[in-house]
This record gives structure tokens, sequence and C-alpha cells, in this order.
């Protein structure tokens, strides 16, 4: 999984976990996470710092079967984003867009027609984060 984030003083990081099984369980670990400056934002330069953090943990972009990730087109874009390079490597990896980032993007861009969700405002911003946790975690934990 790949994600870009941004703390509060705007700093972009790059943050990369594997979710794998091992003998039949399913284990997550943080493989890394790093700040980037604004020349680093590339879809090639992040591809190739995806591609040595993975083959420094002794691991193949061969291998990864479906990456999730946030919807900016320097990782989506169909010509030459993240996901678009790494198909190029391996054509048969699945791409989804990440359930939290749907749900932050839903859920923001329905506060505002929401009595409810107007109510929950700080400093007049929306506060849906704890919400967003909320409804986050039924998910993870409900069984399909």
């Amino acid at each position: 999984m790949c994600n870009k984030s941004r703390d509060v003083s705007t700093e972009k990081t790059l943050i990369l976990y594997v979710l794998y099984a091992n003998q039949g369980q399913t284990n997550t670990k943080s493989l890394e996470v790093t700040e980037l400056n604004g020349d680093e934002c590339t879809a090639s330069n992040l591809y190739q710092t995806i591609t040595i953090i993975i083959e420094m943990r002794g691991l193949s972009m061969e291998n990864i079967a479906c990456m999730t990730m946030d919807s900016v087109s320097v990782i989506t874009g169909v010509r030459g984003g993240v996901k678009t390079l790494i198909k190029q490597k391996n054509c048969l990896m699945l791409s989804i867009h990440c359930i939290a980032h749907r749900l932050a993007l839903a859920s923001g861009q329905s506060a505002d027609n929401d009595k409810y969700l107007k109510k929950i405002s700080i400093n007049g911003q929306h506060n849906i984060q704890i919400h967003n946790l909320q409804i986050l975690s039924l998910l993870t934990k409900t069984s399909v």
C-alpha cells in the first residue's frame, strides 16, 4: 500500500506498508515512512523510490498482487502515474482506490448537505475525522 501524506507543517511523506500472507495468516508490516521534498514528488521519482525500498527489503515489484492508493494523478495517472509505471513491470497487478481515502472524500463532500454534520464543526471547519475513523473501524471489523 502506498500513500502520500502531509503533516500540519505541509511536509510531504511517503508511507509504504505491505499486507502479506504467511502460513495462512495475513500480516501487515510497515516498510518505510520517509519525508519527500518537492522535487521527489514526480511519478518517476516516486516510482524509483518505491522500487528501491521494495528491493532493499528483498521483495520484487513483479510479486506485488495489488496496490491501494489515494486518487492523486501522480499516483494513479494512466499516462505516467506510479501505478502505470509499476504495471509496466507487473501487468497483472491490481490497483484499488484506498477505502480510507474514498471515505474521506465522500464524507467531506457530503458534510455541507447534512444537518448533523453541520453541527459538528470546529472554528467553521467540519470535524468528520472521528466519524471517518469510527466508520472505517466498523468496516475493517466486518467479515465478508
